[in-house]
């Protein structure tokens, strides 16, 4: 292929040489790069034992985050578009606080006591 082949890219034209619709697709092009490197590029930590994003702790010596609230190595890590699609998270979820941890906790510890009641008063049924 000679350099006369190849075709001009839009992206480096001029606005005086290209016409009206490679303008308007270079501009279109330059928001979505502007776009994407404002969302894509900042990487997020889900815990997924605490269900949220979290502030993590790196091993030191090998490729492992532990959450800093519930110590768990069950950690998700990824651009911050990636994490919301993939554990369908809202856009505007906020960070994972310790108060937040505790309730959660709290809540948890509560929720299984009801279930192990529920599951006592089943088995007593059934023995009867």
């Amino acid at each position: 292929m000679t350099k006369k082949d190849k075709k001009p890219d839009p992206t480096n034209m001029d606005r005086d040489e290209g016409s009206s619709v490679v303008v308007e697709e270079r501009q279109h092009l330059k928001e979505l790069r502007e776009r994407s490197s404002k969302k894509d590029s900042c990487i997020q930590f889900y815990c997924k034992e605490c269900r949220g994003l979290t502030a993590v702790t790196k091993h030191p010596k090998k490729y492992v985050f532990k959450c800093n609230f519930c110590e768990a190595k069950q950690v998700a890590f990824g651009t911050e578009a990636s994490i919301h699609k993939f554990f369908h998270l809202k856009d505007d979820e906020p960070m994972l606080t310790e108060e937040d941890y505790k309730k959660r906790m709290i809540m948890e510890e509560e929720e299984m006591k009801r279930r192990d009641a529920r599951r006592k008063e089943r088995a007593a049924r059934t023995a009867k």
